[in-house]
């Protein structure tokens, strides 16, 4: 689900990151295992850091790490200047997949949990 939020949120993503970030970014998601080094080259091939971003997250959606969008979401935490970008991420709620999901426990997913009244029975 992380991921799809990643996607849906691509357009803020990429007008939200500078490229003294993306540098951050990228050396956190190699110093995680997320990225190579043939990634992080290919990447550096990118003039703009929008284009860089852009290939950034075009690269983590093509991966097969089921971590790599858990591991950029921690990168973007890590960072003080986006701790908005962060917040947007948190806040933002997938239309249908979260409401009502008792299987979903983590605010990375999902947003802050609500509080729940439990009846007995």
């Amino acid at each position: 689900m992380l991921k799809v939020k990643f996607q849906q949120l691509h357009s803020t993503l990429v007008d939200s990151v500078n490229a003294a970030n993306i540098i951050k970014i990228v050396d956190f998601l190699f110093e995680k295992g997320v990225l190579g080094h043939q990634d992080v080259s290919a990447l550096q091939r990118h003039n703009r850091s929008k284009q860089q971003w852009r290939a950034l997250l075009m690269l983590l959606r093509g991966s097969d790490n089921p971590e790599a969008f858990v591991q950029l979401y921690r990168a973007i935490r890590n960072e003080p200047h986006l701790q908005r970008l962060a917040d947007r991420i948190d806040e933002f709620k997938l239309p249908g997949k979260c409401e009502a999901s008792r299987f979903v426990t983590t605010s990375l997913l999902c947003g802050p949990p609500h509080r729940r009244t439990h009846y007995a029975l």
